[in-house]
């Protein structure tokens, strides 16, 4: 029986002009996350340990290392990458921000600032994946959604592939993890979407693959942790969604 071990990347900055970079909060998210998973390591059978792409997954895994001297380098992972969502927003902006669409009035009411500055822009986001997602909006350079399910699809069998071998860890993000648990529940491409949005920063989920208990010989994915945060504590600045 293999199990994956799915860690989303420390707090990024939402705000910044470079989202891809951990915030201070994020570096210390990463350092719990690495005590509380150094056990694993550390066991009869440690884990194989993958890595996505993006700085702040890179940079996530260098403050567990930092914490917790038994997690090793990870293996780099191209398919653990996120979806270009933020990528498509920066490249549609401009084109849509006098535009009469709910994307261009969401972008209007991030540029009005004020105190509900980083809820406008976590609006805007909504919207423009959800277009994304169905359709309505794109760009030649952007990941399809239909192409992001796929890929993350077909990792998520690759592991399923790997009867009785060690666990795997993988560092990524919120849109692959509420994917890939997606495909383990049977769910659509708009509920993917809200695992997405309730997903923390250093959160831990975790897919066993196996037949199911109640019969049948298909190896399939099932959860069996989702979201799990304990490791943080109490602190309420650590529990992000970004």
């Amino acid at each position: 029986m293999t199990t994956l071990v799915l860690v989303r990347h420390g707090q990024a900055s939402a705000l910044a002009d470079d989202y891809d970079q951990l915030s201070g909060i994020g570096a210390e998210q990463g350092r719990r996350t690495g005590l509380h998973l150094e056990g694993l390591f550390r066991s009869e059978r440690p884990p194989e340990l993958l890595v996505g792409p993006r700085r702040r997954h890179a940079q996530t895994l260098a403050a567990m290392r930092e914490a917790a001297g038994a997690i090793p380098d990870g293996t780099l992972a191209p398919a653990l990458d996120e979806h270009h969502g933020v990528q498509l927003v920066k490249l549609l902006l401009p084109e849509y921000a006098e535009r009469a669409h709910p994307f261009g009035e969401a972008i209007r009411a991030v540029q009005q600032g004020g105190p509900d500055a980083r809820r406008a822009v976590g609006r805007m986001y909504q919207v423009a994946l959800t277009a994304w997602m169905e359709g309505e909006l794109g760009h030649p350079e952007i990941e399809p959604w239909a192409a992001f399910r796929a890929r993350t699809r077909a990792f998520v069998a690759s592991i399923a592939e790997r009867d009785g071998a060690r666990p795997v860890v993988a560092i990524t993000s919120g849109g692959a993890i509420a994917a890939m648990v997606a495909e383990a529940l049977g769910l659509d491409a708009p509920h993917a979407l809200e695992l997405m949005w309730s997903l923390k920063n250093a959160s831990v989920s975790r897919l066993r693959f196996g037949s199911s208990r109640f019969g049948g010989s298909a190896r399939r994915a099932h959860l069996e942790v989702f979201n799990e945060t304990a490791h943080l504590g109490a602190e309420e600045h650590l529990h992000t969604h970004v």
